[in-house]
């Protein structure tokens, strides 16, 4: 996570509750093959607990959600 210089570390919890990135594999269920992976970066405007949003729920998130292959 890159944090901003006016970022000072009692707020260092909160920003990390912001951010999240997550490594997602995609697998045939029949044969269990891997058929791709990618990154999914979450970046919420909120303090809310990032950990809690899922590939297909994101909740209430007020953020943005970026996909990398």
């Amino acid at each position: 996570m890159l944090m901003s210089a006016e970022t000072n570390p009692p707020n260092l919890e909160q920003e990390e509750k912001k951010h999240n990135l997550r490594l997602l594999i995609f697998e045939n269920k029949q044969t269990g093959k891997i058929l791709y992976a990618c990154y999914m970066s979450v970046a919420n405007a909120d303090v809310q607990n990032t950990a809690e949003i899922h590939y297909k729920n994101v909740g209430t998130l007020t953020g943005t959600i970026s996909f990398y292959t």
